[in-house]
């Protein structure tokens, strides 16, 4: 007794308020090169413009946070060789500028057109105006992209697949 169908019973006896998601936006890039001459310099990775009242995506790859809050980020990024010659890309989140969390190093299959999925959850407690923005580089090699794939088209489905994709999702607590 006590509670509703807004509230539930904390473990230490006291009612609360789920989270809930107060936003979603989802934006997704095109074919994307991170060739570089020199290791462990990155660059930005971009993905569409879109936005809500919470989040703006610009085309250059900037995530602008517009309202404080705590905001989960789903990335995925489809990696591979361009050439057959062993190369291993750096992946970093940076939250106005400053690298946060751990580097990911992601190994690509020395075969080219051999695909390397990467996923990453982080979770954010932002400011309003922050700006997020993850980058890849390379730690060894140069010949590494991020691939769009084309798929075949079956009945009225077709298209491609993205090269990246990141689903920002505020959560009002």
């Amino acid at each position: 007794t006590g509670g509703n169908s807004l509230t539930y019973l904390k473990g230490d006896g006291t009612w609360a308020t789920p989270l809930v998601t107060s936003s979603i936006l989802y934006a997704t890039g095109g074919s994307q090169d991170i060739d570089h001459s020199v290791p462990a310099t990155t660059a930005d990775i971009t993905f569409s413009n879109v936005s809500n009242t919470d989040v703006e995506i610009s085309i250059t790859g900037e995530i602008s946070f517009q309202n404080a809050g705590l905001y989960i980020v789903e990335f995925f990024g489809n990696f591979k060789l361009s050439t057959a010659v062993l190369s291993e890309v750096m992946f970093q989140p940076f939250l106005d500028a400053s690298a946060k969390y751990n580097s990911a190093y992601i190994q690509l299959p020395i075969t080219p057109d051999i695909y390397r999925p990467f996923t990453r959850t982080d979770v954010f407690q932002v400011e309003g105006g922050q700006i997020l923005n993850y980058e890849a580089g390379h730690v060894s090699g140069t010949n590494g992209e991020l691939i769009a794939l084309q798929v075949q088209s079956i009945g009225n489905m077709g298209g491609y697949v993205p090269s990246a994709s990141v689903t920002v999702s505020r959560i009002k607590i």
